[in-house]
């Protein structure tokens, strides 16, 4: 596989926002991408400007790498197993091992490999997003208002999310799918003075239809919410970072400075996988801040993309 100036692990938002801002700055720029970005699922964005009636996720992407390869972008569907620091002619180098054994060359490369949410006990639900589960009250909490709504978590950050979807609805309920003792005392009257219900155990089936998803729990029977948001936390995907040697956070997001620098020189990093807020606009400009951030480092070491 030919060489290039930038490899971005990890077609989102922030992956497809750095093909696109390097192939503008006149780089050669190629994305892998296994699987199905997160942001894919979203059944519709509301705040993505310039999108007035909405778009979904997955149509978003679909624009997002059209775009990208309008400029330059090249795309492999393919998991990427590891990335190593190389040398040639006396400058450091990338070499991109894919899962197959097939191997890229780039001169820096984007981290852009986001998160994977945590599933509640009765299996994955990604696939039911169309029918009214969500991740997000900043993207989600308007279309709940004034409806049943139901929050699934299994520690004390599950609250913030119940707390912030009382802008939008007074019918909400806190499914702990954990035992009774989950919440500490300040939660517990949090809840309490809020009026929400909180109902302990661990969900044992799922079932979802636009407006009426079905949840069974032992000893609970079966309760019937219009909208379901999962707050099981997330765990970063930074096994290609680590491999590199980058330095992570205490909570194991990749550790970035202010332009998106990692710890290892022209390694950037963009999106989800750095921490902060979980939301498909930050992403995108932090991928663009990345991409940005390594052309600059890329024509200090290297000289103009055009040459001279």
């Amino acid at each position: 596989m030919a060489g290039f100036d930038v490899a971005v692990v990890g077609g989102g938002p922030a992956g497809l926002a750095a093909a696109l801002a390097v192939g503008r700055m006149n780089r050669r720029a190629i994305v892998f991408e296994a699987g199905v970005p997160r942001a894919s699922h979203a059944p519709c964005y509301h705040n993505v400007l310039g999108f007035p009636d909405g778009i979904p996720g997955e149509r978003l992407m679909a624009l997002g790498r059209e775009h990208a390869a309008r400029w330059g972008a090249k795309f492999q569907e393919a998991a990427v197993a590891e990335a190593r620091r190389t040398s040639r002619r006396g400058r450091e180098r990338f070499e991109i091992v894919l899962a197959d054994g097939t191997r890229a060359s780039s001169s820096g490369i984007v981290l852009a490999t986001g998160v994977k949410d945590r599933q509640p006990g009765c299996g994955p639900l990604y696939e039911q997003t169309p029918r009214g589960v969500h991740y997000c009250a900043i993207c989600d909490g308007r279309e709940t208002v004034g409806e049943r709504t139901a929050v699934v978590g299994r520690d004390p950050s599950a609250v913030g999310m119940v707390d912030a979807l009382r802008d939008f609805t007074t019918d909400l309920h806190l499914l702990l799918d954990a035992e009774a003792d989950a919440l500490d005392a300040d939660s517990a009257r949090a809840l309490d003075v809020w009026r929400v219900e909180v109902v302990p155990g661990l969900l044992e089936t799922a079932d979802c239809e636009p407006g009426a998803i079905r949840l069974r729990i032992p000893g609970q029977g079966t309760l019937e919410f219009a909208h379901l948001f999962l707050a099981l936390g997330v765990v970063p995907r930074t096994r290609v970072a680590e491999g590199l040697g980058c330095r992570l956070d205490e909570d194991g997001y990749v550790r970035t400075d202010e332009i998106g620098a990692t710890t290892i020189p022209f390694v950037f990093a963009a999106g989800d996988c750095t921490g902060g807020l979980k939301q498909v606009t930050q992403a995108m400009a932090e991928g663009e801040r990345a991409a940005i951030g390594l052309a600059k480092a890329l024509r200090e070491e290297d000289g103009p993309a055009g040459g001279s």
